[in-house]
């Protein structure tokens, strides 16, 4: 649990979801999320919005193009984007933070993370359905429905959600195997 107002839950090997939802609200109520989806981009280089030159931009730490002072909305992309990389940043966990180390953009950052996992939530949902699937009624009425709420609850962690209907269907007949 988040001990201050501006710490948001650390990613970890059970958490995804609500990571990824956290995370997202808290960019957003610091008006940083549009840095992370992408809608707010860098504004263009000095030098190529005086004189549509596209070379300019492609690197400001060339030694063959003129050393420019970024413009005040460069200044404040570039500042939105290093508070949002730092919620990010704040948010994993090392496990998860190694990922991220060489870094500049809170898009890339975001994007990697959130790959990374949502390939691996797709194989994990893939064993947790073989799980489910497996999962039998054999004697103790008790130990089925716990083991099935279990499976469950971890389905729905990783955004695979079993519907009542679904649950029921398979007790009905897994009851009637028995």
């Amino acid at each position: 649990m988040p001990k201050d107002k501006d710490q948001v839950t650390k990613l970890n090997d059970t958490n995804y979801l609500r990571w990824k939802f956290d995370v997202e609200i808290a960019l957003r109520s610091k008006g940083l999320w549009s840095i992370v989806d992408g809608t707010r981009v860098e504004p263009a280089d000095q030098l190529q919005t005086l004189f549509g030159d596209p070379s300019a931009s492609s690197s400001r730490e060339s030694s063959s193009s003129p050393s420019v002072a970024p413009s005040s909305d460069q200044a404040a992309y570039a500042e939105a984007n290093f508070k949002a990389l730092k919620v990010i940043a704040d948010s994993l966990s090392d496990k998860y933070h190694q990922y991220i180390l060489n870094t500049r953009s809170a898009k890339a950052a975001w994007s990697r993370v959130i790959n990374m996992l949502e390939n691996a939530s797709e194989l994990n949902i893939n064993v947790l359905m073989r799980q489910y699937h497996s999962l039998h009624y054999e004697a103790d009425t008790d130990s089925y429905l716990s083991k099935l709420r279990l499976c469950i609850n971890n389905l729905k962690t990783v955004g695979k959600i079993i519907t009542e209907a679904e649950a029921i269907a398979k007790i009905i007949h897994d009851f009637e195997q028995k």
